[in-house]
């Protein structure tokens, strides 16, 4: 028997070097409950379900100075955690997340 709550969560996860510090970046996306949280360095930024039906998503903010946006961004896929990929900028330069997980 499948599990139909499998895949329906992706957690992104990008490590930021700024002149104050390491910082941890958490982008929580989950397709069943349309649920996405943003965290800087654990912290809850933004946690909202307003996003059950849209696939955009972007938030534009500071981090000790730097302009930073993160965001989503859907590519065709056969399950939904391989449709989704999370994007981190930083004064506009992409950065590599550290990990991704799927659950």
């Amino acid at each position: 028997m499948s599990n139909i709550f499998k895949n329906s969560s992706v957690v992104t996860v990008w490590d930021v070097k700024t002149e104050s510090g390491d910082h941890v970046i958490e982008l929580n996306d989950n397709e069943l409950t349309g649920k996405r949280c943003f965290n800087i360095d654990h912290q809850e930024v933004l946690c909202d379900t307003n996003f059950f039906f849209t696939k955009s998503f972007e938030h534009d903010f500071e981090l000790d100075g730097h302009k930073c946006e993160i965001s989503i961004s859907y590519v065709t896929g056969a399950h939904y955690a391989q449709t989704i990929k999370g994007h981190f900028r930083m004064d506009g330069e992409e950065i590599e997340p550290k990990f991704v997980t799927h659950g």
